[in-house]
């Protein structure tokens, strides 16, 4: 190996250690909280809580604001209609993507 390559090789980023994945699923709560943790996944933080009930409500607000304003002749029903796609698909993506509803969706046992 030549001088050169060896100084590159000592120069190139070093791969930084990840911490270990906890995948521990906490154990819903009762009532209508354990609903929503069977719903979102047990354990969510309350960041997480927030991007789930803001991102889609704001989605839920713009998306038939935005057909209006670009001047779309819809009934009331088709602009309620297009809040709650928005609400619902927006929501999914953002819960799909939290960590407590990758644990609680993907561990062990689910869907036998």
């Amino acid at each position: 190996m030549t001088k050169s390559s060896q100084a590159y090789q000592d120069s190139a980023p070093k791969p930084r250690q990840q911490p270990p994945i906890d995948w521990y699923v906490p154990q819903p709560r009762t009532g209508l909280a354990g609903a929503l943790d069977k719903f979102i996944g047990p354990g969510a933080t309350t960041a997480e809580l927030l991007l789930q009930i803001l991102a889609p409500l704001v989605a839920a607000l713009a998306a038939p604001l935005y057909a209006a304003l670009s001047g779309e002749d819809w009934s009331w029903f088709q602009y309620l209609l297009c809040a709650v796609l928005a609400f619902d698909m927006v929501g999914g993506v953002v819960t799909n993507a939290t960590s407590s509803a990758k644990r609680w969706y993907h561990r062990d046992g689910q869907g036998i």
